[in-house]
């Protein structure tokens, strides 16, 4: 293959100093195809892009009588430029193993550079193997791959498909599905007599492996129809409620609501409401209407609730623990109370019971698996099945007697849509339906365009103390970029978890120590509030200095005397803002670390952090809403230098929103943490600052007090 000119130059390049430079190359988590040749092997690959330091390449290839192969490897990326002005791409690939047929270490990585054209645009790689790259560093080990395109999840990942890729028992394999609606069911609305309709546009229910339902005949309703959808369908609702129908069944579960209702229930006047958080007043207040719970679900990282007039109640109680709670069933039981609905959310059960309905024998089952053979038994005695949740990897399922039903079920499988149909037909009707992937977590969250119905119930607050030295003539272009992008992070973030914004700008001719200390003096916070300090600009230590983590400057102007009357320990501020009681604290300095007269932030331009496009709610609460403690992180270690530039800011900042969005992501399989995060952005930011001109690696350093 003839190699160009400037592929030629790339080797020596490569060898000496890697100047970045700012550009982007591709959209959060997107996902590309290629195919390439190495020793007479022809290797496929998927390759999943979440920014430039979290993407994972997943390559399947067979080789002779080994067989059938899937390998993994990171990769961390790079724009660079050549020393004609040329620009470019660099995929480190890093930690290669076999995934398939068993998972080995030993797998070696690829690495993928890419050149710009005159317009920017990105044109196909060149591949080599990390060995031969680390050993002989020459373009004539390069080699142009076959192909390298974008693929379109929704068109694209088919179950043949992304078993190419993913083992079946891999959570991702799932989660690749779920991205196309071709995999899912034709059928979406469904009514009894087999009067379902299929919906144009109307998200479709994965075919996995966690529905349950129970179907029973001798209810009071007539015609019954269903519906799903990535979002509550308050229209569908609205209508079918004008035409005569009623909530009788809610659930969520791989990203899709699924709402039923049928005629001739008795409710009226019924009210649905989604809430971030519990939420005890609202109930309160439709109880004073004589309205009470008659459906109750958690997903999408919001509590939905429907309460009914017309019904039998004339009390209830609710429990929440976060084990099923056994002891204070039983309590209310004995004052004639019986369990009306369950519910399972982030770590909470909800247990509704009610007076006014009197069953002659209420019990209980708690069990790991599906409990059918004691439902069948309980059913041989008279009992029916009145409630049933999954939860905390238990199955709790209340039996009841006297209900006069007559029941069917179809226990853990795919969604039974013919099962439901062909029961409608025979006069069932549906009392429960289950999914046992998790409290509406399992799957994440799908971006859509429809508008959530989060409320804020006054339980958390969100204060945001944005410190940026934006006048400075060195680094306060970089400074300003860094406030409009945490801004703009934590507005995002507000609106997400339906939580309200207090923000708090010492920035311009408010950038001072005496401005600050007010601003922090007027934080008023509550025990569930969340506390978020983030300082951008110069920083530097004294050299009698105990503490590790840098003095804040807070002076705008190289003409000021730099003192403790203008700065500031970072120590200190978290010192002072953990008082403030509120369950999170963040404090976090992006500023250098170094001994006075080493206080210079600058260095070369690089990729900037991608937006989280498909954030998963459930994990963005557990971090803000669910987690308590208080964490202080610096980007320099002491004697340390921190660096950024004017076009996107400091590199820690960017590591830090990179290391979140990951964390949120719905490609992200460990359990959501803040230690994982601080962990991430130092690692990030060193990788990113370790070839910079004129700036030597920062390794950040942080301390933790939030449980994991």
């Amino acid at each position: 293959m003839q190699l160009s000119t400037s592929l030629r130059r790339l080797s020596v390049f490569l060898i000496g100093c890697l100047i970045l430079v700012a550009g982007r190359t591709a959209k959060a988590q997107t996902f590309f195809e290629t195919q390439f040749s190495h020793k007479g092997v022809s290797y496929v690959g998927l390759f999943i892009f979440y920014d430039d330091n979290d993407a994972i390449m997943r390559l399947k290839y067979t080789r002779g009588l080994k067989g059938y192969t899937v390998a993994e490897f990171e990769c961390k990326g790079e724009t660079f430029t050549l020393s004609d002005g040329t620009n470019g791409y660099f995929l480190d690939g890093q930690n290669g193993r076999k995934v398939y047929p068993e998972v080995v270490s030993g797998f070696t990585a690829y690495n993928f550079i890419f050149y710009k054209d005159r317009n920017g645009n990105l044109g196909t790689p060149y591949v080599v193997d990390d060995i031969t790259w680390r050993q002989s560093n020459s373009t004539a080990d390069l080699q142009e791959v076959t192909y390298w395109r974008e693929v379109d999840p929704s068109e694209k990942f088919t179950p043949q498909y992304v078993y190419n890729f993913f083992d079946k028992g891999e959570e991702l394999y799932n989660i690749m599905l779920s991205l196309n609606p071709s995999n899912h069911l034709a059928d979406h609305d469904s009514g009894s007599g087999g009067g379902g309709t299929s919906t144009a546009g109307e998200p479709a229910l994965p075919t996995d492996d966690k529905w349950a339902v129970v179907m029973s005949k001798g209810v009071s309703y007539g015609d019954e129809i269903m519906r799903n959808d990535h979002e509550w369908p308050d229209s569908w609702v609205a209508s079918n409620t004008a035409s005569g129908y009623a909530i009788t069944e809610i659930a969520y579960g791989a990203q899709n609501y699924v709402v039923t209702m049928a005629k001739g229930t008795g409710y009226r006047d019924q009210t649905h409401k989604s809430f971030a958080d519990w939420p005890s007043g609202w109930i309160q207040s439709q109880w004073n209407q004589r309205k009470y719970l008659t459906s109750v679900t958690y997903g999408n990282g919001k509590w939905s609730l429907v309460t009914s007039g017309g019904t039998r109640f004339t009390d209830q109680e609710i429990i929440t623990d976060q084990h099923f709670p056994l002891r204070d069933v039983s309590r209310l039981k004995v004052q004639g109370y019986y369990i009306t609905n369950l519910a399972y959310g982030p770590d909470k059960w909800v247990v509704v019971m009610s007076k006014g309905v009197e069953y002659p024998s209420q019990i209980w089952s708690v069990r790991d698996e599906y409990p059918q053979e004691w439902i069948d038994t309980k059913t041989g005695q008279g009992y029916a099945v009145t409630e049933m949740m999954f939860g905390d990897e238990e199955w709790v399922t209340v039996m009841s007697k006297g209900t006069g039903y007559t029941q069917t079920f179809e226990g853990v499988g795919p969604y039974p849509k013919d099962f439901i149909v062909k029961q409608q037909q025979q006069g069932y009707r549906i009392t429960q339906l289950v999914y046992s992937g998790g409290p509406g977590m399992y799957y994440g969250q799908v971006q859509n365009t429809q508008e959530t119905n989060t409320i804020y119930t006054g339980n958390s607050r969100l204060h945001l103390i944005m410190v940026a030295n934006t006048r400075v003539s060195d680094i306060g272009a970089s400074c300003e970029n860094d406030k409009n992008k945490v801004v703009r992070e934590f507005e995002n973030i507000s609106d997400a978890l339906g939580i309200p914004l207090e923000q708090h700008l010492v920035i311009e001719d408010r950038y001072s120590k005496e401005i600050l200390m007010q601003t922090i003096r007027t934080i008023n916070a509550n025990k569930n509030d969340i506390i978020v300090f983030i300082y951008t600009g110069h920083g530097f230590r004294w050299q009698n200095q105990v503490s590790e983590y840098p003095m804040i400057d807070l002076t705008y102007s190289n003409y000021q005397q730099v003192d403790e009357e203008t700065s500031m320990n970072l120590d200190e501020v978290h010192d002072l803002l953990i008082k403030k009681g509120a369950r999170l604290t963040l404090v976090l300095g992006d500023c250098c670390n170094s001994s006075v007269g080493r206080s210079s932030r600058a260095g070369a331009s690089s990729l900037a952090s991608r937006p989280n496009e498909r954030s998963r709610m459930d994990r963005l609460r557990t971090l803000f809403l669910e987690m308590e403690g208080h964490i202080i992180a610096a980007a320099a270690q002491p004697d340390e230098t921190a660096c950024g530039n004017a076009q996107t800011g400091g590199y820690f900042l960017n590591s830090f929103f990179s290391a979140l969005h990951k964390e949120t992501s719905y490609l992200y399989e460990e359990e959501p943490s803040w230690n994982a995060i601080f962990e991430r952005t130092m690692e990030n930011a060193a990788y990113k600052t370790q070839r910079l001109d004129g700036c030597s690696p920062q390794h950040g350093i942080f301390k933790s007090a939030v449980p994991e």
